[in-house]
């Protein structure tokens, strides 16, 4: 009966790290993605006006 009483925090806190790591590692994921997409999209947008800039002069 010891065991199970000691065992039973034990799982509590592992499925609380669990929970936790994948939630800050599904955060960290999103940010980076919006990050990304924002920094590709200002890239293209700058190449496309250097290319019109290049056509216009």
């Amino acid at each position: 009966m010891a065991k199970k009483k000691a065992f039973t925090p034990l799982l509590y806190l592992v499925s609380i790290v669990i929970f936790f790591s994948w939630w800050i590692s599904l955060l960290f994921q999103k940010s980076l993605e919006s990050w990304v997409t924002n920094w590709w999209n200002t890239r293209q947008s700058e190449t496309f006006l250097n290319d019109i800039e290049e056509r216009v002069f």
